[in-house]
């Protein structure tokens, strides 16, 4: 509806959350996308395209995607102060609300198409020489236009804009793929009576040469008598000290990793010299587990007896197995459990799967992190994934330990994120696990039990270094899942940068008086990344799909590049545990896709767009491969210095 004021909140070329207000005009022709002009308080005039909610498709939704690339890759590449004039302007964007757009800045005149056989040659060579300007602008950003045509310039009487980059992709920098035979197209369409002139000829000619000598926009201004190269920067060179100290970093570890590996010879020999035994072991172990939920370590021998849960009973049942038939004593303790002896006593009464013992090794993962740092709905994303068949690529099978609780969390949790609705926080005080999972290998039948907990962010922050509660599975020497959220302070409206993030400081803390610490499998996970889908070096990793295979290198480079972003933006504190760990990798993951807003006929929080997790699985993939759940010879190289 025309006339009306509202504000609109989208995201700039970095990312950051801006807020303007527009008057909105008339619908308008723009490309393929539906649009609309708009109006500030100035009367300044903005163009905003946009898949309209009844019309979405994801073919429509693909141009807008491509559109919105490439203007944020000229707004870094030129700058605010010396931006082009042959290019449109990017505003903002928001492709998570139920009608995605992007603003940009309007073209001045009328399309060219209109009105190019009135121009004179004066005018039709100033307006050539604005396309030019823009394809080699559009060359050293980069991006390749795929559609450079009268119907895509705008003229004003003295320059010509290049717009509608629907159908535009990133290429390598200087490369025009098939933008200088379309300009000379145009060149040819328009030229009229100059057509048989040897200047309009020769640029002609330029325009059609190929292969090795292939003629650039610079050299066919330099035709009209046009010089000089467009100033522009690689937005990555402030990456570069993040780089460096990454490898820096490496290098320090890698010197570390050698002194240990030494260490951990010397006292295998001293341990076989005590045993008598190559194994190093002494007399045959008694069977003990550590409990995933009081960290006690305890006797587990089988006395045949078996505690079922029978529908919403707060209290099991006991049952004797010891005189069932064979199959019915596997499917009872299949679905049972058998209650931790809880030596300590300084929990409450509590249950184990009966079957939990009978894996060797057992891996907990513990996620950590700041509140609203993403973690609950990354691990309701990521146990969707592992059950939907996401770990299946890898070799590995996936069952539920507990059933009990898969099936609540699964309906109070994974059900409601598929709808496409937000999640609550977790619940400070919250106790135990939140899934376990049997990981078997496919190809030797190994398996390893896989434990998944999540603390709300509260009891690390308010948590001292000394303290139990929640975080007391940290006690228990887990696999280490960080979460760093791209987050969004209204205040400001730019992204948060902490001087301190005191959830991974209680973390660390306690982790540290665990035995050999260092050598846990850990990883970070940059969280909500979908706010920087189109900047770099975030958007290469997030848009990239999975390869369905463990790649050592690959997880280097993007741990490094996630590295250098964050040290670029300032997040020191968040890399403080790159340091402490010998094995570590990073990720840039997104578990649902895009930013929950307000359904105000249900009163909760959705995801207009629905779930649309981004490479949830990555991290985990990365933990399992360093701890051996995953393995191989690429899966041992995963995150070493």
């Amino acid at each position: 509806m025309t006339g009306q004021q509202a504000v609109t909140r989208c995201r700039d070329a970095t990312g950051n959350l801006r807020e303007y207000s527009f008057v909105t005009g008339d619908e308008v022709s723009s490309g393929a996308l539906a649009a609309r002009l708009l109006f500030d308080e100035h009367r300044r005039v903005y163009l905003g395209k946009y898949v309209p909610s009844l019309h979405r498709s994801p073919e429509l939704l693909a141009l807008l995607d491509n559109e919105i690339r490439a203007l944020t890759r000229f707004a870094l590449v030129f700058g605010a102060q010396r931006y082009p004039r042959w290019l449109p302007r990017l505003v903002g964007y928001d492709v998570s609300v139920p009608e995605p757009f992007v603003i940009l800045t309007a073209p001045p005149g009328e399309a060219a198409a209109a009105m190019v056989r009135e121009l004179d040659s004066g005018a039709r060579q100033r307006m050539w020489t604005g396309m030019l300007r823009a394809v080699q602008c559009t060359a050293a950003a980069g991006v390749v236009h795929n559609n450079v045509g009268l119907s895509s310039l705008w003229w004003d009487g003295d320059c010509a804009t290049l717009c509608d980059f629907e159908y535009s992709h990133l290429s390598r920098v200087g490369d025009t793929g098939g933008d200088i035979r379309a300009a000379g197209l145009v060149i040819a369409a328009s030229a009229g009576v100059d057509s048989a002139t040897p200047e309009v000829r020769k640029l002609l000619w330029h325009s059609e040469t190929g292969g090795e000598h292939r003629r650039t926009a610079t050299d066919m201004l330099a035709d009209l008598g046009v010089h000089g190269d467009i100033a522009h920067r690689d937005p990555e060179l402030d990456l570069l000290p993040g780089r460096e100290l990454f490898d820096r970093i490496r290098v320090d570890k890698h010197r570390g990793a050698k002194v240990d590996a030494k260490a951990d010879r010397r006292a295998r020999i001293r341990s076989i010299l005590r045993s008598g035994r190559a194994d190093g072991s002494g007399t045959p172990a008694t069977p003990t587990v550590t409990c995933p939920y009081c960290w006690d370590t305890v006797l587990w021998e089988d006395d045949g007896q078996v505690w079922l849960f029978r529908d919403d009973q707060r209290d099991p049942a006991q049952i004797d197995v010891t005189a069932l038939a064979p199959a019915k004593q596997a499917d009872l303790r299949r679905r049972g459990f058998r209650p931790c002896p809880n030596p300590s006593d300084d929990v409450g009464a509590h249950f184990l799967p009966a079957t939990y013992g009978s894996y060797a090794d057992p891996l907990p993962i513990a996620m950590i992190g700041a509140p609203e740092s993403g973690k609950t709905h990354l691990l309701a994303a990521m146990v969707q994934a592992v059950h939907a068949g996401g770990l299946a690529p890898y070799g590995l099978s996936v069952q539920s330990l507990d059933l009990r609780r898969h099936t609540r969390f699964r309906g109070q949790q994974i059900e409601r994120l598929e709808s496409g609705a937000a999640l609550d926080s977790t619940d400070p005080g919250a106790r135990g696990y939140v899934e376990m999972l049997v990981l078997r290998r496919i190809h030797d039948g190994a398996a390893r039990v896989v434990t998944l907990f999540d603390i709300a962010g509260e009891d690390l922050r308010n948590a001292d270094d000394r303290g139990s509660g929640p975080s007391r599975f940290l006690i228990g020497g887990p696999a280490l899942l960080f979460t760093h959220a791209v987050e969004d302070p209204p205040a400001t409206g730019g992204f948060a940068t902490e001087s301190e993030n005191r959830a991974f400081q209680v973390a660390l803390a306690k982790i540290r008086a665990v035995s050999r610490s260092k050598d846990l499998p850990a990883a970070l996970a940059l969280t909500k990344a979908d706010r920087l889908r189109y900047v770099p070096p975030v958007d290469r990793w997030l848009n990239r799909p999975p390869s369905g295979r463990t790649d050592a290198e690959a997880m280097l480079a993007e741990s490094r590049d996630i590295y250098a972003y964050l040290h670029a933006r300032g997040a020191t504190a968040a890399l403080t545990p790159v340091q402490e760990f010998t094995r570590f990798t990073l990720h840039a993951v997104s578990a649902s896709g895009g930013d929950a807003n307000v359904d105000a006929a249900r009163r909760i929080q959705v995801f207009p767009r629905g779930f649309q997790p981004m490479r949830v699985l990555e991290p985990l993939v990365a933990i399992l491969a360093m701890a051996g759940v995953i393995d191989g010879p690429e899966a041992a190289k995963v995150g070493r210095p």
